[in-house]
């Protein structure tokens, strides 16, 4: 809200005769509000609902206009204020775009908030229903507090067509539902472009056992393409017995992520599957993650990873991008877990603290690769996390779990964390514990202070995997044929990928 400005109306009695009198009379004009009628119930504050002028609302009771004027929906709209839903959470509030009547229009928010919604409903709850192709920007949700045994979200529940999101952010929220998801939930066919938007200090919560949650989106499929994200303090909380969580998008088709930085907290160890970035990726076409961070703790009562859980059916590429939190899970894998179809990782690091919980086993970058037919290429990468096991578990590496039965390509890669856990002297090593298919290696290290284990694969000796002591791992000059453009070298100091 901007700052109030008082403007004094002076008149002077000039004509009479004991002088002049001044009669001030004080009055509130909100600077925010200024052209903007904020009484006007029978429409808007102004405009004439284009995009070049677009409707103005400067009241809640404005706001819930809209929702009860379906020919409306198709329009443009700007808010000229906060808008304050105290008054009109629960039944009175009435949401905008259905079945019929799809939300197809924009809403530009000017930086204002809408805040104060509350809701509690049994069908899906949400500031929109049914939106077909809008646009949304500038805009702020503030405290929403949204409950639902179907799905919620803050800002959609359903998309068809292409989504605009720029500069949405959803801040100081709750969220509960069948799914439940950070910003907006999409559909099987809908493309949501989200530039900008932002999750703070928000919880998101299953409301079923087997129910899933995200901190951006629920896809159902669709393609996602988001940049520029921030997740700040958001607490994901899956569904208890076979839930699934992520930090971006639950289940889609492809995705494409480049820069996001995501602070995230799945505090309990419970559920099947969660991820940092995505859980599930159903579609053929490629999809990348680039230029990402990842930190907080990932936490799962069966697969966890860093980034992505389950790429299934399209190839996926990954660069640039490190995952500094704890990640715990009955089989867990530093970045990735158990791709089906190619995966292509390149100058990406693994820190923090990877916990495999049970027999299933733990890799430190990645836990199993992809299968005969398909090829997992990793380049340019490192892993300095603790990876760890319980005693008496198997299958625990310092990068690589299981190669499956495709090709496993592994090139200027290094390990210098440590590997914990008192198992079968055959189910560890301090690289990979086996493959069944193709590997062709070359050129990558292990740290043989910090890792005691002594050799780099489960049978011994690993080809193209050379242990060296820290100071050796720690050098001035680059180590042969890695003089690429990827790496910077210290004394003292592991190597550093050139963007870090």
């Amino acid at each position: 809200m901007r700052t109030n400005r008082k403007l004094h109306f002076v008149l002077c009695a000039a004509l009479l005769s004991s002088g002049c009198t001044w009669i001030f009379s004080s009055v509130q004009r909100n600077e925010s509000t200024v052209g903007c009628i904020e009484n006007q119930l029978e429409g808007y504050g102004g405009g004439s609902g284009t995009s070049s002028d677009p409707y103005l609302i400067c009241s809640a009771a404005q706001w819930n206009k809209l929702g009860g004027t379906s020919s409306d929906w198709s329009k443009s709209f700007k808010l000229a204020s906060d808008i304050d839903l105290t008054s009109y959470s629960g039944s009175a509030y009435q949401k905008i775009g259905d079945m019929t009547t799809k939300f197809s229009g924009s809403v530009n928010g000017a930086g204002y908030r809408i805040k104060n919604l509350t809701l509690n409903s049994t069908t899906y709850a949400a500031l929109f229903g049914y939106v077909n192709s809008p646009s949304f920007s500038n805009l702020v949700l503030e405290n929403f507090n949204i409950t639902s045994t179907s799905s919620a979200a803050p800002l959609f529940y359903d998309l068809t067509g292409t989504a605009q999101l720029s500069s949405v952010t959803v801040t100081s929220s709750a969220i509960v539902g069948v799914p439940a998801a950070g910003i907006y939930i999409g559909t099987v066919s809908g493309v949501a472009n989200c530039t900008t938007c932002k999750v703070l200090n928000t919880t998101i919560t299953a409301n079923a056992t087997n129910s899933f949650v995200s901190g951006i989106a629920y896809g159902g499929g669709g393609t996602h393409n988001l940049t520029d994200i921030t997740l700040t303090n958001v607490t994901l909380y899956p569904g208890l017995s076979a839930g699934f969580g992520a930090g971006l998008v639950l289940q889609a088709n492809t995705i494409s992520v480049n820069r996001a930085q995501i602070n995230i907290d799945m505090p309990n160890q419970w559920g099947t599957a969660s991820a940092g970035v995505t859980y599930l990726l159903m579609g053929a076409p490629t999809s990348t993650i680039q230029n990402v961070t990842v930190t907080g703790s990932i936490r799962s009562g069966t697969a966890s990873a860093g980034l992505v859980v389950y790429p299934m059916f399209g190839p996926l590429t990954i660069s640039d991008s490190v995952v500094n939190a704890t990640i715990v899970g009955v089989s867990a894998g530093g970045l990735v877990h158990q791709p089906n179809r190619d995966l292509t990782i390149s100058r990406s690091g693994v820190q923090g603290t990877i916990i495999g919980t049970g027999a299933s086993g733990v890799g430190g970058f990645v836990h199993t690769t992809s299968p005969v037919g398909y090829t997992t290429t990793i380049s340019d990468s490192y892993v300095q996390a603790n990876v760890s096991i319980p005693n008496g578990q198997n299958n625990v590496a310092g990068f690589v779990n299981q190669g499956n039965n495709g090709t496993l390509n592994l090139n200027r890669n290094y390990f210098s964390g440590t590997i914990v856990g008192n198992v079968a002297d055959n189910a560890r090593a301090c690289f990979m514990v086996t493959t069944t298919g193709t590997l062709n290696s070359a050129d990558n290290f292990y740290d043989s202070t910090t890792c005691t284990l002594g050799k780099g694969r489960q049978s011994g000796v690993m080809a193209g995997v050379t242990p060296q002591n820290t100071f050796s791992m720690q050098p001035s000059s680059a180590f042969t044929n890695w003089n690429n453009g990827n790496w910077i070298f210290s004394s003292g100091v592991y190597p550093k990928l050139v963007w870090e």
